[in-house]
């Protein structure tokens, strides 16, 4: 429908809003904020059992695992601001590799007990 009128959908939501109407695009965008915030909260949880602080600042400077999950939100946060998805580019690659070193640790680390 959207291309015969000759619009473009760039969201989930646009779509839905053509499809279903007036409801549509705050519904899905809100399932997909909802979806996103939990993926989101996984990877905090996966954070903060993946580095335990004992082994990232000494035995001597333990830090709660709530602490250690809070680490990663403002990073995240920050994420939020920018507009364009092309400018999120260096931070996606950063995130790639750093989820990566993370599951290779967790790897290397269960290989060792």
């Amino acid at each position: 429908r959207l291309k015969r009128q000759g619009r473009w959908a760039r969201t989930y939501g646009e779509v839905a809003g053509q499809v279903l109407g007036k409801s549509g695009k705050p519904l899905v965008d809100t399932f997909i904020v909802l979806t996103q915030l939990g993926i989101c909260s996984v990877y905090f949880s996966f954070f903060g059992d993946s580095f335990p602080s004992d082994d990232l600042f000494g035995a001597a400077h333990e830090i709660p695992y709530p602490y250690m999950a809070a680490l990663a939100f403002p990073v995240v946060l920050l994420l939020i601001i920018p507009k364009q998805v092309r400018s999120l580019a260096v931070f996606s690659a950063a995130s790639n590799v750093l989820i990566c070193s993370s599951i290779l640790w967790v790897l290397v680390e269960s290989a060792k007990q």
